[in-house]
């Protein structure tokens, strides 16, 4: 046997020894797990603070859009009460026709320019001309702006769309008479 070998054998230290170096090693691995582990919880933490600073910055700008959501509403709602109010207006005149009075208005105005060109269109007939193609225009803008009124009647856009494109079908007529 070798002495060497006999002596590390009787070596009370040698248990303590490997001990010491099991700890030792378990420590350093504690020591690697735990700078990771705070790492990755200061990466977290970083994360969460930008998150929660976007989110911040998401609700200012909501908040933003939310008032100006508001102020377009009331825009939106004094526009259509003007819109009405004008609507009312024009119902009163009488100057929103029915779809015979503008084929009549059209025929009516189509003579007068006939007369002035066999009269030799004097100022009486000029007058008259004017005056039918005043009113085919007149009919024609308040059509319009009954079919805007119709779009803007409903809770959305299209749910006005088709009666708004026939009313501005029915009043095409003065449209193109009024503007000639």
């Amino acid at each position: 046997m070798d002495p060497t070998a006999a002596e590390t054998e009787r070596d009370p230290r040698r248990p303590w020894q490997i001990a010491v170096a099991v700890l030792a090693v378990f420590a350093l691995t504690m020591l690697v797990i735990n700078v990771v582990l705070r790492m990755r919880a200061d990466e977290a933490v970083s994360a969460r603070q930008d998150a929660v600073a976007a989110m911040e910055g998401l609700q200012a700008e909501n908040a933003q859009l939310a008032s100006r959501n508001e102020q377009l509403l009331t825009q939106l709602s004094a526009s259509n009460e003007r819109l009405a109010d004008i609507i009312a207006r024009l119902d009163d005149t009488g100057l929103g026709a029915a779809d015979e009075d503008v084929a009549e208005q059209v025929a009516a105005q189509r003579a007068a320019e006939r007369a002035a060109d066999r009269r030799g269109a004097g100022p009486r007939e000029q007058v008259v001309v004017l005056r039918t193609q005043l009113r085919n225009a007149q009919t024609c803008a308040a059509g319009a702006l009954q079919a805007l009124a119709q779009v803007h009647a409903g809770p959305d856009i299209e749910s006005g769309s088709a009666q708004a494109a026939s009313t501005l079908e029915a009043v095409l007529p003065a449209c193109r008479a009024g503007l000639a």
